[in-house]
């Protein structure tokens, strides 16, 4: 019984935290930076498949010879400025790892281009490339 009470407590848990599910649903986020709130989000696919042909958004990450492994995130919305950041964190260098070829990002950065946080979707509503 206290197996099926803790199960049934999870999975109530996981639905209140993300929500009703919808077959189906699709969502677009286009590129979009915000220089005053050093934010940057957008999707993936919904910035390759844009007709503007200027907004782009990703992460990624290299590692130098000493081994030390950066990540880096990059964003330029149709209009405006872009924005970038990069860390050496690891928990944002595994988020970053973490990114599918259709996921939705959001970051955020400081004032010396540090990444302060990496959020990374990878659902199946968010626009795929095509």
């Amino acid at each position: 019984m206290k197996v099926t009470v803790l199960s049934l407590v999870a999975s109530l848990t996981s639905f209140l935290i993300a929500g009703p599910v919808v077959a189906g649903s699709k969502q677009s986020n286009p590129v979009s930076v915000s220089q005053s709130g050093r934010v940057a989000t957008g999707a993936l696919g919904a910035g390759r498949n844009s007709t503007d042909g200027v907004q782009y958004i990703g992460c990624g990450v290299t590692a130098g010879a000493s081994g030390a492994w950066t990540a880096f995130c990059f964003a330029q919305p149709p209009v405006g400025a872009g924005a970038f950041c990069v860390s050496t964190v690891p928990g944002i260098v595994q988020t970053v790892l973490s990114m599918s070829g259709d996921s939705n990002i959001y970051f955020n950065w400081d004032a010396t281009q540090t990444c302060v946080s990496v959020y990374v979707e990878n659902m199946s509503f968010w626009e795929p490339k095509r």
